[in-house]
């Protein structure tokens, strides 16, 4: 009765919302419940499943099954825990609501604190049943409780998968990165469990909001965004942010009749200055450091880019803290206490033990047209005086255009050329016609750099396996990290100071002291080291990052990940992809 009581209160709570469907992501996101690979999901019925849905006709409606997100998983879950002295999974033997029922009701609405859309969860149906059941006011009890007992299943299914997979349609976003000709290389990261037992073991237990936060991503990061997205919905909720009009550029102790609309955007109280209208001090802070959270010059001068800024609406920031939240689902659940993360968007590498920084480090990454691929590996291997095995992409794109201006430039950077990557056969530049070559053709020639100052990986590599043949390297470069932006690479990741993370790394191996390996990399001789203890390292591609209070910093979509996203999850919001488009314009003015 306890457990009744609690239930009817929540319910009661409930009926005073109005019940509406989220126009937000319920277009095209259904579709992602098609991608069922990683639950090993069949498309069609076997004769295990057949057998099974003889063996539980009489408790579940087979029309409904159609209707669900995940058919199979339903029928394996009740396999499971079917039992004929107990024929439902969320109701007893009086056909009572039961703990978990309450549990898996309240974490549909929970849902939204992850970025989650509850009517994908059946929300609808399962809160007008369950209010229908609780006051009595329906004509068939056990066909609800029957229908409803199957949402709930289904239900469940349908969060941990999207708690832990995320809810995202793949297929799609490579789909339309090819529709639109852009390059899109991004590998989630594999994750695979026994799904249905642990989902049928924790319905045994009673257990269903702890399971589902197990499922959840378990980085600060992404905790913290949950806060930044409870934040700005109650900013949505009251009204969302003042509109600054354009104009001139509004400049430290200049008096603007937009200052107390600037003020009200940035919450700061009016009542402190004497006129409302000047550019005081305190303002300046403000302004400051939101153009340093905005990825804007940290000037203070409020132009034409601050002012689109300070105009980007508290919708437009849920879309992308929604965003964000699903790209930490991608990533791996489990990862070592000391773990190697580079955000390609905003150009930094941490090294972090316990979730606590303790290094960061400027890189460059790769353009546009060459992006620095998303994936996780470890690092296994240091490469010292590495020599450049110089990528096809390179060769035909900038080598070429040299080789035909100028044979000589490939000897004067020390570079070699051979007819296969054994490097046995070495060809001289002047024995090949190149002008015979262009952009499209295949360039049957390896080129090598030998070490040295010329060399573009610097003194040290740092290597880990991918597809991508993508690594971390020292640069002679070191004038690029005066800039902001900073995407110049073919994809790999400059660092700027490479031998702060070396010291780290050879003193965690514990094999050679760091000034052996000085040494050896100050000989100028080519070698390898074989790391001992190999280090985790997460490529990441996160536009929005909050701090402990929810205060968020915005950075560039520069490969344009962020429209390709919102075209699936939101295909028909011409506004949305208009804003995804124009904040990059904004930031690379």
């Amino acid at each position: 009765m306890k457990i009744l009581s609690v239930f009817l209160l929540f319910i009661s709570l409930f009926a005073q919302e109005h019940i509406v469907m989220l126009s937000q992501y319920d277009e095209n996101i259904t579709q992602a419940k098609e991608n069922n690979t990683s639950l090993n999901i069949p498309k069609s019925i076997n004769d295990e499943n057949r057998t099974l849905e003889k063996n539980v006709t009489n408790h579940l409606e087979l029309y409904l099954l159609n209707e669900l997100s995940y058919r199979e998983d339903t029928l394996k879950l009740y396999a499971l825990l079917y039992d004929d002295n107990s024929k439902f999974l969320w109701f007893n033997n009086q056909k009572h609501f039961t703990q978990n029922s309450l549990e898996i009701i309240k974490y549909i609405k929970k849902s939204l604190e992850h970025g989650l859309n509850p009517e994908l969860y059946h929300k609808k149906e399962i809160f007008k049943l369950t209010k229908k059941i609780l006051d009595n006011d329906i004509e068939n009890k056990d066909e609800a409780i029957r229908r409803l007992d199957i949402l709930f299943t289904d239900a469940y299914i349908s969060l941990a998968h999207d708690l832990y997979y995320g809810f995202t349609n793949w297929k799609e976003i490579v789909k339309i990165s090819k529709l639109k000709k852009e390059k899109f290389e991004w590998l989630r990261s594999k994750k695979s469990f026994d799904f249905i037992k642990y989902l049928a073991d924790n319905i045994k237990e009673n257990n269903i909001t702890k399971s589902l936060e197990n499922l959840a991503p378990h980085f600060k990061e992404y905790k913290r965004l949950q806060t930044a997205l409870k934040y700005y919905r109650n900013i949505q909720k009251n009204g969302g942010f003042v509109k600054i009009p354009e104009g001139k550029t509004i400049r430290y102790k200049d008096h603007d009749a937009r200052i107390p609309l600037i003020r009200k955007r940035l919450f700061m109280d009016d009542n402190q200055t004497d006129d409302p209208t000047f550019y005081d001090t305190k303002l300046l802070r403000a302004v400051k450091d939101f153009q340093q959270r905005f990825s804007l010059r940290p000037d203070g001068s409020i132009g034409q880019k601050t002012i689109k800024a300070l105009n980007i609406t508290v919708s437009e920031i849920i879309d992308k803290i929604i965003l964000n939240l699903e790209r930490y689902r991608w990533m791996p659940k489990d990862i070592d206490k000391t773990v190697i993360e580079v955000n390609i968007p905003s150009f930094l590498m941490k090294l972090k033990e316990n979730e606590q920084n303790i290094l960061s480090i400027p890189v460059v990454i790769g353009k546009k047209e060459r992006p620095t691929p998303v994936f996780n590996s470890k690092i296994s291997s240091l490469v010292l005086n590495p020599y450049w095995h110089v990528p096809k992409t390179i060769v035909k794109k900038d080598l070429l255009k040299r080789l035909k201006e100028n044979p000589d430039s490939i000897n004067e950077k020390n570079m070699h050329i051979y007819d296969n990557w054994k490097m046995e056969n070495e060809i001289d530049v002047y024995d090949v016609n190149w002008n015979q070559f262009t952009e499209d053709d295949n360039i049957p020639f390896v080129f090598v750099q030998d070490p040295g100052i010329h060399n573009p990986l610097g003194k040290i590599k740092f290597q880990f396996s991918n597809p991508f043949a993508v690594f971390m390297h020292d640069t002679p470069h070191k004038n690029l990290f005066s800039r902001n932006k900073r995407y110049f690479s073919s994809g790999c990741i400059r660092l700027e100071k490479p031998m702060k993370l070396l010291r780290y790394i050879i003193k965690r191996d514990q094999t050679l002291t760091f000034n052996e390996v000085k040494d050896m990399i100050d000989s100028g001789n080519h070698s390898t080291i074989v790391l001992n203890k190999r280090i985790p390292i997460i490529i990441k591609y996160i536009t929005v990052e909050a701090d402990e209070n929810g205060k968020i910093r915005l950075y560039d979509d520069i490969y344009d990940y962020d429209r390709i996203q919102l075209l699936v999850l939101k295909p028909n919001s011409q506004s949305q992809i208009k804003f995804a488009l124009n904040k990059s314009k904004i930031n690379n003015q």
